[in-house]
């Protein structure tokens, strides 16, 4: 418990819940979190869509790197992302996509090694931002989270969304520090 309470612990500083607060970036990273019936994106991906959309709208991200698991071709949350926010109004143009961000780690990973992306605003909702901070700025990237909305759920069903988040803690610091594994790396 000590890992990821020192993961919370280093991190809260760099989260922000509101867009107008966050400090401009050249990117803003919307991490994948699933499709409903028909490819649309989930309620909580929504939300973290919803908030990469004002970052841009403020002008605090000129880009969006959208990043989610398209493993089968039947199932490709980039496009569903890219489309959502088409549909909200940001230009393709601002849009790019990465096909093979199926975790938290292959995410940060591809950001800074396929991407390039040195600076960034991780955009994510708060139990997930402590996570994707430490892994991101663990592989050298300087980024802030904006917090976005969670989905309500039965406090039974919350309760085990905060144990989830305490494996992916430990397995994101056993990643970064003991297995230094290497993500999937090609790009579609």
């Amino acid at each position: 418990m000590l890992v990821v309470a020192g993961i919370w612990w280093n991190t809260r500083s760099r989260v922000q819940d509101r867009a107008r607060q966050v400090a401009g970036k050249p990117v803003a990273v919307v991490f994948g979190a699933g499709l409903i019936a028909g490819g649309k994106p989930s309620l909580i991906l929504q939300n973290r869509l919803d908030g990469a959309i004002e970052l841009f709208r403020e002008g605090k991200v000129p880009k969006l790197l959208m990043s989610g698991d398209n493993r089968v071709a039947s199932y490709n949350e980039p496009k569903a992302m890219r489309d959502y926010a088409l549909d909200h109004g940001v230009p393709a143009r601002a849009i790019v996509l990465d096909y093979a961000g199926r975790d938290t780690y292959d995410t940060c990973y591809r950001a800074k090694h396929v991407f390039g992306v040195d600076e960034a605003v991780f955009v994510t909702q708060g139990y997930h931002a402590p996570r994707a901070l430490y892994v991101g700025r663990a592989l050298g990237i300087d980024a802030v989270a904006l917090s976005v909305p969670s989905v309500r759920h039965s406090p039974g069903l919350q309760a085990s969304y905060v144990g989830r988040e305490c494996v992916a803690d430990l397995k994101a610091w056993w990643d970064i520090n003991v297995s230094h594994r290497r993500p999937y790396i090609d790009s579609k």
